[in-house]
């Protein structure tokens, strides 16, 4: 049976890996927008999907990764509710992000586009993540 506590620092550590895995989602879509504004070419999503992917791939990953070492009897439902509450708070954080640095707020269909990479991103990151750290633990010699 769990302490009284400990049910609501598991929502606590849910909703900070959530929270965490949005903005490492948004941190990828920006540096796929700098690398399209970098390179000068004409097809936006040509040049910035593919990036925004493959780095927030790389980045939610070892985050899924560190969760499972972390906590190694997390079952499915943990990175469900991680995956789920990173959506909400992705859109939020974009919303304020761009306030910051454009002046006004973004249109929903950004906000669409976001959940659309943060999905891509996210269904093979948090499983990929998972496996690697199962791999890792597998294979570390025991003491």
């Amino acid at each position: 049976m769990r302490a009284k506590g400990e049910h609501f620092m598991d929502k606590n550590r849910i909703a900070g890996a959530a929270l965490l895995v949005a903005v490492l989602n948004l941190a990828s879509a920006v540096l796929g927008f700098w690398f399209f504004k970098l390179t000068g070419g004409s097809d936006q999503l040509l040049i910035q999907v593919p990036v925004t992917l493959i780095s927030g791939i790389t980045l939610v990953a070892p985050v899924a990764g560190r969760i499972q070492r972390r906590h190694p009897r997390a079952e499915g439902s943990r990175f469900m509710a991680v995956f789920l509450l990173a959506f909400p708070l992705g859109g939020i954080a974009f919303t304020l992000f761009h306030f910051m640095v454009a002046g006004y707020l973004t249109s929903f269909g950004n906000i669409a586009a976001l959940w659309m990479l943060q999905f891509a991103e996210n269904v093979v990151a948090l499983p990929l993540g998972v496996s690697l750290a199962h791999r890792k633990s597998v294979g570390a010699p025991q003491s």
